[in-house]
Formats: C-alpha cells, sequence, structure tokens
C-alpha cells in the first residue's frame, strides 16, 4: 500500500530555524496552488495502487481555509484508489487552531493532528519565532480531543540554547500530562540560508555544546519510557497502538507519492524518484511540475536501505536484508562498533541501541562507508 503525502508550504511567518520550502499565506495564490495539486495527477504515471495513509504537510496546513482544502482533498481521492484509510494526517501550529477547523478536519476524515508544539516554556517559543505561547499550545491539545481526536502528535525541540534540564523536563512533564499519544523530538538544526544559522555566524548566537544536547537527548529518552512513550525510531516515541504509520513507509522503504511544490516521491517497484518544483509561482503555471527525476539503481538502494533501516530501534533483519541483495551484511559491519556497543546482534537483527541512538549518524555513516567501498568490488570485480 501507498501513503499520499500533499504539501501545503504556507505559514503565517516563517521560523528563524525552519529550511523547508514554505511562503507567507497573505497575498498568496493559495486557490489557484491547490488546484494546481489536483492538477498535478495528471502527469502522474502510477499502476493505480492503492492508498492507505495521508499526510497534509508544510509549511502550516491550518492557515488554509479547510473548505478550500477539503475540496481539492476530495478532487485528488477521486483520482486515487484510496480505501479505508488506516492513518489521515494534517499538521497545525496552535495559533491557527480553533474548534470549527478541528471539525472540518474531523469531516474530511481526518484522524490524527500533529501540532508543532517546539515547547512550552515561552521564552524558548519567542527563542524559536514561534507565533503562538504555552497557553496556546495547551488549549491546542486540549480542543483537538475534546473534538474528538484520540491520535494528536505534538513536535518538540531541544538543544535550544538558555534551555537546561529543568526547563526541559518542565515541558515534557506538562506534555505527558495531556491527551497526548505520539511525541516526535527533534534536535534544533542551524541550517545554511536561515536566520538563526546567521546568528550563529556572526556570533550572536552559540549552538549548545554537543555533550550537553546529548544529556537532554539520554533525559528525553529516559523520562518519554517511564510516561509509557516507547521509542521506535530515532525522533519518535509513542503509546503503544500510535506509531506514524505513514512515516513508517518512508523508514521501510515503501512507495510514495508527494504533490506539491518541492514534494518528493518514490515508486519503489520501479526504483524510480521524483522531486517537484521548489517555487509555488513556477510549480502552478509550468506545463510539467516535476523538476528532477532519478532511477534508484541497486549500490544506492543497499546504502538507503541501511541508513533507513537503522533510524528505527528495531533495525535491519539480517535474513531480510541477505535475501534482497544477496550478500551478507555481518561481513560488512566493523567489528570495532559492535565490540564498542554502537551496534548490536541480537535474535537476528542488527540495530543501535538506545543509548548509541543519539550519535546515529555517525554510526550508520561508518556502516555506509565500508559497505560502500566493499560494493565497488562486489557488483564491479576486476
Amino acid at each position: 500500500m501507498w501513503g499520499l503525502y500533499i504539501h501545503i508550504p504556507f505559514c503565517l511567518k516563517k521560523c528563524r530555524y525552519c529550511s523547508f520550502y514554505s511562503v507567507p499565506v497573505y497575498n498568496s495564490p493559495v486557490a489557484k496552488y491547490l488546484g494546481a495539486l489536483v492538477k498535478e495527477l495528471d502527469f502522474v504515471a502510477l499502476d493505480n495502487p492503492a492508498f492507505d495513509t495521508i499526510y497534509i504537510g508544510g509549511g502550516t496546513p491550518s492557515v488554509v481555509d479547510p473548505a478550500m482544502l477539503s475540496r481539492s482533498v476530495d478532487k485528488i481521492a477521486e483520482r486515487l484508489q484510496i480505501g479505508a484509510l488506516k492513518e489521515f494526517t494534517i499538521e497545525a501550529n496552535p495559533c491557527s487552531l480553533n474548534r470549527e477547523k478541528l471539525e472540518q478536519y474531523k469531516a474530511l476524515g481526518i484522524n490524527r493532528i500533529s501540532i508543532g508544539v517546539q515547547s512550552l516554556n515561552d521564552e524558548e517559543l519567542a527563542f524559536l519565532g514561534r507565533s503562538h505561547t504555552e497557553k496556546e499550545a495547551i488549549k491546542s491539545i486540549e480542543l483537538s480531543a475534546k473534538i474528538g481526536f484520540s491520535n494528536i502528535s505534538v513536535d518538540i525541540i531541544y538543544g535550544i540554547p538558555g534551555q537546561n534540564l529543568s526547563t526541559f523536563e518542565k515541558t515534557l512533564a506538562k506534555i505527558v500530562r495531556l491527551p497526548v499519544s505520539h511525541i516526535s523530538a527533534y534536535s534544533l538544526s542551524y541550517e545554511e540560508g536561515t536566520p538563526l544559522f546567521e546568528s550563529v555566524r556572526s556570533g550572536e548566537i552559540k549552538p549548545v555544546n554537543p555533550e550537553y544536547e546529548a544529556k537532554l537527548y539520554r533525559f528525553l529518552q529516559d523520562f518519554l519510557d517511564g510516561a509509557g512513550f516507547h521509542q521506535y525510531e530515532i525522533s519518535s516515541f509513542a503509546r503503544n497502538g500510535f506509531k506514524a504509520i505513514h512515516n513508517i513507509k518512508y523508514w521501510q522503504r515503501e512507495s510514495y507519492l508527494g504533490l506539491g511544490a518541492s514534494a518528493t516521491s518514490t515508486d519503489y517497484t520501479k526504483n524510480l524518484r521524483w522531486t517537484n518544483i521548489p517555487n509555488i509561482f513556477t510549480y502552478i503555471n509550468s506545463p510539467m511540475p516535476v523538476r528532477h527525476t532519478e532511477r534508484i539503481d541497486l549500490k544506492e538502494s543497499i546504502i538507503e536501505y541501511i541508513m533507513l533501516s537503522l533510524r528505527l530501534t528495531r533495525g535491519i533483519s539480517t535474513a531480510e536484508f541477505n535475501s534482497k541483495f544477496g550478500f551478507k551484511i555481518e561481513g560488512y559491519v566493523p567489528e570495532k562498533l559492535v565490540q564498542d556497543g554502537y551496534l548490536r546482534f541480537e535474535r537476528g537483527r542488527l540495530f543501535i541501541p538506545p543509548e548509541k541512538m543519539f550519535v546515529s549518524n555517525e554510526i550508520i555513516s561508518t556502516i555506509i562507508d565500508n559497505v560502500e567501498s566493499e560494493l565497488i568490488q562486489l557488483y564491479n570485480p576486476s
């Protein structure tokens, strides 16, 4: 089954740390853009796959009039084979949610709300450039539950300059007492091209040191586990039965269709990936919305499989890997990573233990570098 991603790139304003493609909603051609989402299906060549998840992301989809959004989603659904949805998510920000919108989301069939809380500390929210306050964030979660949403996810950020274990614990303690079923936690990143990056480069801001950030991450893992939120991916924690089904498709390399400016699609049945034009005006007016198409070759498939699978706490099934690619991954994992506890082999699986998840990028890069050099000999023998 495929997943459907719909990109809504509009925001009230761009947060100072955000590197995703988005534009201010005011004076933007929202109606034309929503129409272009439907028109994009004219250019999509699929073999009539069935979809069981929809994810409306952004940007901030909740700044768009829900009636307009509903009409576009209904038209898209008419063109695709969408049956009983396991999960239908929309991203929202606290300051752009209200009872009327939530009721219309419910009527559209949306059954999961992902709210960009980021912090429940007003000073930290102001630093991040968020438009909401702690009270507004809490109100948006409680209102969503009152309307009938039982699957509520929140995003939080750690490693914010000025944040300490005490303020972080207070945010986590408040969140786990709320009707929340899923938490996505990300370290604050400083992406080139963002105002936050420029503030670091100018010396105005000093990032949290990596050792303290690692301490916050380990505290996060322990605290959430004790509160009934079990980690299943580097940044993802869920109560039982509430893992993000759509997101898991990405990590398990299941096919997905992405609609909208800058959206990416991957058809694993054909080993094909394509990415759309990252500009709403060009996207609306272009006779062909796709900017780039690539064929996923065997080498890239292997590397991608390793990279994505090791994001998950369950890691890689060695039997599945061996069957899929024709060689044993066990022979290509640096022994020192296992000896030093950065990787484990248990019950037929290769995985990163929880206490080493914070340095997962480095671990995965080391494995990929090792496998990549071996692949040259394996698939291009002299």
